[in-house]
């Protein structure tokens, strides 16, 4: 298969290189990721400056954007690859991407771009800890497609994978599971500059305490590996349908 691999963490970032040298020994792999960080860049678009491809081959061969990563799988799409990959995959991300925080990741935007086209996508995403298992999330990731790529994919959905914040192998395995609807509840720091003057820095997130494991966000807390199917669509088909049944005057 052709495998684009992208992130929001830059090109540099080790989560990418764990995935570039293992998608390597079986796929094709092109390689199109921002060439610094640019996480919680959700789906911002680069519109009133040039966006700009270089060549990069230092751990890893492929083009470095001065953009987001929507702007990534936009461009590897419209103008760097010859042809289509038949999967895009986004991360590793360092830090799990579940709950809402799905609308805000630049590595789920990068996915979710890929499916808006299309293209079959998937997020990867691991949870915090002194020492993220980056390879093994990877290989992971590799079996895990190798089985899935089998399956009638359907178009507009892409996979949100997340790993628990511990080693792989010490992982309860997988379990599919709804996306939470916790939002992690954000502090803000109120600062006084030199001059005097009020400004506000987003301060260390609180995690909701929390005892499920049917959603993303619980699951991984009890060590679980997740994986949640998203759609592109984010109708309110429940509501749309009541909605036309309602009478109002012309």
């Amino acid at each position: 298969m052709h495998i684009l691999l992208t992130n929001d963490d830059g090109i540099r970032a080790p989560g990418l290189a764990a995935l570039f040298q293992i998608f390597k020994q079986k796929h094709h792999v092109s390689v199109v990721a921002p060439d610094r960080e640019q996480s919680a860049t959700s789906h911002r678009l680069t519109i009133h400056d040039p966006l700009r491809a270089h060549s990069f081959d230092e751990k890893i061969q492929g083009y470095s954007i001065n953009g987001t990563p929507a702007d990534c799988v936009k461009l590897a799409i419209s103008q760097l690859l010859p042809q289509k990959p038949d999967w895009v995959i986004s991360g590793i991300n360092p830090g799990a991407n579940t709950g809402f925080n799905v609308f805000y990741s630049g590595t789920v935007a990068a996915a979710r771009e890929a499916a808006s086209m299309w293209i079959p996508a998937m997020s990867v995403s691991i949870g915090y800890s002194s020492d993220i298992d980056f390879q093994g999330a990877a290989k992971y990731t590799s079996q895990f497609l190798d089985q899935f790529s089998k399956q009638i994919f359907p178009a507009g959905t892409l996979l949100n994978l997340n790993f628990p914040p511990c080693p792989v192998s010490q992982s309860k395995g997988l379990k599919w599971v709804r996306q939470a609807i916790y939002h992690l509840y954000d502090q803000y720091d109120s600062r006084t500059d030199q001059r005097k003057e009020p400004y506000y820095w987003l301060a260390q997130e609180e995690t909701p305490r929390i005892n499920e494991n049917v959603t993303d966000f619980g699951a991984i807390e009890k060590k679980y590996i997740t994986i949640t199917p998203l759609r592109i669509d984010t109708t309110d088909d429940l509501f749309f349908n009541q909605m036309k049944q309602w009478n109002f005057d012309r």
